[in-house]
């Protein structure tokens, strides 16, 4: 995650439209641009040495299922268990897509608690579910 003045937006935006694969996401502040890209496409970025300041390494999460707009609260429970966990997420959202950045440090005991979480829901429905029901 990288952070610029305000004024390299439409160089930052050229650049992350250049980019070839996702993940690339760009906020666009009054007084600063954040740019989330991959450290591998960074290294080579013609924005390089621009940056006021850069964080990372992150991992990314993406949730492969669509999410409507008109969807809410069924995040609730796995952030919950996530900051009980002390570990940050850095959400980004696209019109349907859910991806949460997490510190690079934390990334395995978080994907550990989804995938918990996960199995849990999952064993929640097989066990409430009707045989033969559609």
């Amino acid at each position: 995650m990288i952070d610029f003045a305000a004024n390299l937006y439409p160089e930052i935006a050229a650049y992350a439209a250049s980019i070839a694969k996702p993940f690339v996401a760009i906020v666009f502040e009054p007084d600063q641009v954040s740019l989330t890209v991959s450290r591998s496409e960074w290294v080579r970025s013609p924005l390089l040495g621009r940056e006021r300041d850069a964080a990372g390494p992150f991992g990314v999460v993406t949730l492969k299922q669509d999410v409507g707009l008109d969807v809410f609260g069924f995040l609730a429970p796995p952030i919950q268990r996530l900051a009980d966990a002390q570990i940050p997420i850095i959400p980004h959202g696209s019109y349907l897509k859910e991806h949460w950045v997490f510190l690079r440090r934390d990334f395995d005991r978080a994907i550990e608690i989804l995938r918990t979480y996960i199995d849990e829901q999952t064993a929640l429905l097989r066990e409430h579910s009707t045989p033969g029901a559609p």
